[in-house]
């Protein structure tokens, strides 16, 4: 039996539908032939599902680093998140290992979120610098996802810093299939990852 999907994705699943249905024709050219307003919606529709995506990874991954935290402070309890989170802290500040403390387990959450907080994409790196300090592997990591993100992310970038003339033509089509077949399915495999850490 599948384990039920994730209230957070399941959220951003229903934003993106929304977004479908606002952005994208109700019926695709067989042709592949668009207007230039329908080509204009689809690239609002990709910038949009872009920045759902980027707060579903800062959401899923804060709320994993505080509920580590959270257990700290209750119980006096190092999970592994929390272990991963100290180490990075003390690699990143290149400070002497020190033993878990409420200020050492503060200092290296402040550090993680301030991180998180200054994340501006989804493309493989900035998925790394989200994932990777919480202990889940660059390997653990969908290739699919990982693929499917970077080529959005670059989409976005282009979409969102050049001039409409500079952009490649653009199929509504496409783009929505890349998003329901190459992330979101995906994105319930890395729930499966995620749930393992909390």
């Amino acid at each position: 039996m599948a384990a039920p999907i994730h209230k957070r994705l399941r959220r951003l699943v229903s934003r993106i539908s929304e977004l479908e249905d606002r952005y994208l024709p109700s019926t695709f050219s067989l042709t592949g032939r668009y207007s230039r307003r329908q080509r204009d919606d689809t690239k609002a529709f990709l910038l949009l599902v872009h920045a759902e995506l980027e707060s579903y990874f800062e959401d899923r991954v804060r709320k994993i680093a505080e509920k580590s935290a959270d257990r700290y402070r209750r119980s006096g309890f190092c999970t592994p998140v929390l272990s991963r989170l100290i180490l990075y802290y003390h690699a990143f500040a290149q400070k002497k290992f020190e033993p878990v403390s409420q200020n050492v387990m503060q200092k290296a959450m402040n550090l993680y979120l301030d991180r998180v907080q200054a994340n501006n994409g989804i493309k493989e790196k900035d998925l790394l610098g989200l994932f990777l300090p919480l202990g889940i592997s660059h390997q653990a990591m969908d290739t699919q996802l990982v693929t499917a993100c970077n080529q959005l992310g670059q989409k976005r970038g282009e979409f969102a810093h050049a001039s409409f003339k500079t952009h490649q033509q653009i199929d509504p089509k496409t783009e929505r299939d890349n998003i329901r077949n190459n992330i979101l399915p995906e994105l319930r495999k890395l729930e499966r990852v995620l749930r393992k850490l909390s």
